[in-house]
């Protein structure tokens, strides 16, 4: 049978000296490439800081070493635990970890064209998990996984320079949002005084001489609300309203709010209770999450970067093995370091919120080139479905 147009196996878009180059082939991972287990180390071996991370399953390292067992710009898929399946690509010498699997180009097979080739197949490659408890991808399982194959090494080249270069830029920006969320931590660690001080580090010049800061505590700086559980059958991937619920990101959302805009709140159960947030629309409160209403002369904006300041001393605060939570009795007689002078309080919250707008524009445009980046992946790979006919 011969395919039709539509289903030949080709990218809808293709750079135009390849547009006549034919039809990509499905080819089986192993034709394509080795794939290697890595060993596991010792513990002992293993520690927060040093010259090779280890990679184990996970996206991120499992810790540090002394040692290696491969070199650097190697293709990594994770064999075992929660993120398995996920593809990465490792710039430096690094320990591969008993969990996770290097895949080693064969001849032909351009490293960084394969590289972005997997990563399209990501959310494939995370099908072939078997296990409940602990999940993981067998290695025959691997092996037999059919992609999307071109074998022209000059179209492969110009994929990979296309994608690695946008990836460049990714990684560009990202370190400039690093950079400013480095600087509102020092800001906020000079601009508030540390535990047990009265005075801030950094002050600015019409403010030396204003006195030293209070301690109060936040029933005398604010009304603490507890919100109100939501009916599961009221909530929705996609709504109008957010509703917050204890965690960092809204657990739904809801075609009614009772909360209005521009509030503080701090999570009360979870594993994220005491995370303070500051919401910029109307929203739905949930059964674990407290709002903060700062009373008379108290800025708001002030007030919230002064609780995100406080914010690792307020998770302290938590109770409870199994589902951790914060009682409003606790949160009520928290201390903090405090100035009533509503000019500093302003000046205060001026220079944290114009920074903290450079960092969402910052993560906004991060995200348009990753989704730029998406859609790229989308269209100079071809649909492996294309191949059935």
């Amino acid at each position: 049978m011969t395919k039709s147009k539509e289903n030949k196996l080709v990218p809808k878009l293709r750079f135009p000296e390849f547009k006549d180059s034919g039809e990509w082939e499905v080819k089986e991972i192993h034709k394509l490439s080795e794939i290697i287990k890595g060993q596991q180390l010792n513990k002992l071996e293993l520690s927060e800081t040093g010259t090779y991370p280890c990679l184990n399953g996970g996206i991120n390292p499992s810790g540090y070493a002394e040692k290696y067992n491969s070199d650097s710009d190697t293709i990594t898929i994770s064999e075992g635990g929660n993120s398995c399946g996920y593809v990465n690509y490792m710039t430096s010498k690094f320990w591969l970890g008993g969990h996770c699997y290097k895949l080693l180009p064969k001849q032909g097979v351009n490293k960084l064209f394969y590289y972005h080739l997997l990563k399209h197949n990501e959310s494939r490659i995370m099908k072939l998990r078997v296990g409940s408890g602990l999940p993981n991808i067998q290695q025959k399982s691997l092996r037999e996984f059919k992609v999307q194959y071109i074998s022209n090494p000059q179209e492969q080249q110009k994929i990979a320079d296309c994608l690695s270069s946008l990836d460049e830029l990714i990684t560009a920006e990202s370190k400039k949002l690093e950079v400013l969320k480095e600087h509102k931590k020092g800001l906020l660690q000079q601009l508030f005084p540390q535990e047990g001080e009265t005075v801030p580090k950094l002050r600015f010049p019409e403010f030396v001489n204003s006195g030293e800061w209070e301690v109060k505590e936040i029933h005398k700086l604010s009304e603490i609300i507890k919100g109100q559980q939501l009916n599961k059958l009221e909530l929705s991937e996609t709504g109008t309203y957010p509703c917050l619920n204890g965690g960092i990101n809204p657990s739904g959302y809801a075609e009614k709010y009772n909360s209005d805009s521009d509030t503080i709140t701090i999570s009360e159960g979870g594993n994220s209770c005491g995370y303070v947030n500051y919401m910029t629309s109307k929203f739905w409160l949930g059964g674990h999450c407290y709002k903060l209403l700062p009373k008379q002369g108290v800025n708001k904006l002030f007030y919230y970067h002064l609780l995100k300041h406080n914010e690792s001393r307020i998770m302290k605060l938590r109770v409870g093995s199994g589902l951790p939570n914060i009682q409003q009795k606790s949160l009520r007689e928290f201390k903090v370091q405090y100035i009533s002078n509503p000019q500093e309080q302003q000046k205060i919250a001026d220079c944290l919120s114009s920074l903290d707008e450079l960092i969402t524009a910052q993560s906004q445009k991060i995200e348009v080139l990753k989704q730029h980046k998406k859609g790229l992946l989308q269209g100079l790979f071809p649909n492996l479905n294309q191949a059935e006919e």
